[in-house]
C-alpha cells in the first residue's frame, strides 16, 4: 500500500509540473524511441521471395529537433535496425529524415500535446539470404502522434507513421512503424 501511495503521489506531482507555459517555448531537443514496425510490403523487385504482408521487426529511432514555436517543429530522424525475415532472405531497412511536426493544440493544461508529422529523406534497404541486393531511395512519410510532458523537460511520446519508399531501387518497401519514445528539451 505505501508502495502504491508513493507512486500516486510521484504521479501527481508531474501532473502538476506538466501545465508548465514551459512546454510551449521554442528550443531543441533529442529523442530516443522504441519502434515496432510493420511491414506492407509482399513481393519486390531484386528479391526472389514473397514476404507476408504484416511481417513485423523491432527497431529504434533517434532525433535531433527544434521546435520553432508552440504549434511547429523540425526534426533529423534516424530509424533503423528493422530486418524483416522471409522464408529465404532477410530485408534490413534504415532511413534518414527531415520532418516537420505540426501540433494541433493543447490539451489539459499544456500536457498533452497531440501532433501530425510529415517528412522527406532517404531509405536503404539491404537483401541477404537467398537474395541478395543493397539499394537506396528517396522516400516520404506521415504520422500522427501524441507527446505528453512529464517535467518541462522531458516529454515522453506515443506515435505511429507511415514510410514509403518512392525511388525506383526502393518503391516496393513500405511500412509503418509504432514508435514509443523520451525526449530531452533545453
Amino acid at each position: 500500500m505505501m508502495r502504491l501511495s508513493l507512486v500516486v503521489v510521484v504521479l501527481m506531482a508531474c501532473v502538476a509540473c506538466a501545465g508548465s507555459e514551459e512546454n510551449l517555448r521554442p528550443g531543441p531537443y533529442v529523442g530516443l524511441a522504441l519502434v515496432g514496425a510493420g511491414s506492407t510490403f509482399d513481393n519486390f523487385k531484386g528479391v526472389d521471395e514473397d514476404l507476408d504482408d504484416g511481417a513485423g521487426s523491432p527497431g529504434i529511432q533517434a532525433m535531433l529537433g527544434y521546435q520553432m514555436w508552440d504549434r511547429a517543429a523540425v526534426e533529423l530522424v534516424y530509424e533503423g535496425g528493422m530486418s524483416f525475415e522471409g522464408s529465404d532472405t532477410d530485408i534490413d531497412i534504415n532511413t534518414l529524415m527531415a520532418q516537420g511536426k505540426l501540433f494541433l493544440g493543447v490539451l489539459r493544461g499544456e500536457a498533452f500535446q497531440p501532433y501530425l508529422l510529415g517528412g522527406l529523406g532517404w531509405e536503404w534497404v539491404s537483401a541477404s539470404g537467398a537474395s541478395r541486393m543493397d539499394e537506396g531511395g528517396l522516400a516520404a512519410r506521415a504520422g500522427f502522434g501524441l507527446q505528453y510532458y512529464i517535467t518541462e523537460h522531458l516529454p515522453v511520446f506515443l506515435e505511429y507513421a507511415h514510410t514509403i519508399g518512392l525511388g525506383e531501387d526502393v518503391d516496393d518497401f513500405h511500412y509503418g512503424g509504432l514508435k514509443l519514445g523520451i525526449m530531452y528539451r533545453w
